[in-house]
C-alpha cells in the first residue's frame, strides 16, 4: 500500500463484486469472505486512496441487494460508487429468470416501494 500511495495512486478499482456473501460464495470470489470488506476498504483508504467497484445481477441477488448496496456503500465510505451491471452468460441461471421478468419486475417494486 506505501508503494502504491509513494507512487501517486489515488484510486482503485476493486473486485469487491458484492456486499451479499451469498454471491461471493457462488461466484468462487472466496478470497472476498476470508476478512471484512469494510476493514479493507478501510485500510486502502488510510493511504489515501479511493475505493471503487461493485457489481449487480448476480444469480443470488435477492429483492432487496439495491438497498443493501447503498448501505455497504454508505458505511464503506466509498465517494464514487461504480456499480456495473453483469451480463449473464448464456448458460447461467440469471437468464431463465430474466426471460420471464422476474428479476426486473422485483426490483422496479423495490424501488416504488422506497421512492
Amino acid at each position: 500500500m506505501q508503494l502504491m500511495k509513494d507512487a501517486g495512486f489515488k484510486s482503485v478499482f476493486l473486485g469487491i463484486e458484492t456486499p451479499d456473501e451469498s454471491g461471493l460464495i457462488a461466484t468462487n470470489k472466496l478470497q472476498n469472505t476470508r476478512r471484512s470488506l469494510l476493514d479493507s476498504i478501510a485500510t486502502i483508504q488510510s493511504y489515501g486512496m479511493q475505493v471503487m467497484g461493485l457489481h449487480s445481477g448476480f444469480d443470488t441477488d435477492r429483492e432487496d441487494i439495491f438497498d443493501r448496496m447503498v448501505e455497504f456503500i454508505q458505511k464503506s465510505g466509498i465517494p464514487i460508487a461504480m456499480v456495473g451491471l453483469l451480463q449473464a452468460m448464456r448458460d447461467a441461471a440469471l437468464p431463465a429468470v430474466m426471460a420471464e421478468g422476474a428479476f426486473w419486475m422485483r426490483a422496479r417494486a423495490t424501488t416504488r416501494a422506497t421512492s
